[in-house]
């Protein structure tokens, strides 16, 4: 990004441009202020803080086996819920199980892990 700006070193000399021009202090809080935005949108690459981490494991949800799922199943989503915590796989990836074998006997309640299915 050019940012074009007009400079004058005395704002009170003739002339429109001369007015409306910035000067010594007013480019010195123009960079203050760019300072202060870069603070403000922070970095491009978000992290949740320590503490939000173990909220979001306890708060969140993971998919669940609603029934017992006996081992070389085809996985249905009415064998399927969600429940807490968030520490198994994340319900946005349900449609990737729906279909799938499963490798092992899945308990009744069980947090389903990707190493569960095939």
């Amino acid at each position: 990004s050019v940012i074009e700006k007009h400079f004058t070193l005395d704002k009170t000399l003739p002339g429109n441009d001369h007015y409306h021009s910035m000067d010594h202090r007013d480019l010195r809080k123009f960079i203050d202020n760019l300072k202060l935005l870069e603070k403000i949108i922070g970095k491009e690459e978000k992290k949740p803080i320590e503490s939000e981490l173990t909220a979001r494991k306890y708060a969140r949800r993971s998919i669940i086996a609603k029934i017992d799922i006996p081992k070389n199943t085809v996985i249905t989503e009415d064998m399927l819920t969600f429940k807490r915590p968030g520490t198994g796989i994340s319900p946005k990836f349900l449609k990737r199980i729906i279909g799938k074998k499963t490798k092992k006997d899945i308990k009744e309640d069980e947090i389903l892990e990707w190493e569960h299915i095939s």
